[in-house]
């Protein structure tokens, strides 16, 4: 996360429960890092995964370029939510 912060670059996990973990959330504001998180209700494969990130990348690209960092967003088949 901090690699991600510095060289400004677009972080994407699959690991929901980042939001929560105190020093994960800790490292994401601390390093400045644009995060989004692909939630889901169910164990996707990777293809509807891939779709997902797919059909939103320009969105994401748009949010990303205009949206201060730190941030949080959740990404899933419905688009993109802000969660920080």
């Amino acid at each position: 996360l901090r690699r991600c912060g510095e060289e400004d670059w677009l972080a994407l996990t699959r690991d929901k429960k980042i939001r929560r973990r105190p020093a994960e959330r800790r490292a994401v504001m601390e390093g400045g890092v644009g995060l989004f998180v692909l939630a889901h209700t169910k164990n996707l494969t990777r293809w509807e995964q891939l779709r997902i990130i797919v059909t939103n990348l320009d969105d994401m690209q748009d949010r990303y370029a205009t949206t201060g960092r730190p941030f949080i967003f959740s990404l899933g088949a419905g688009g993109i939510r802000q969660s920080l």
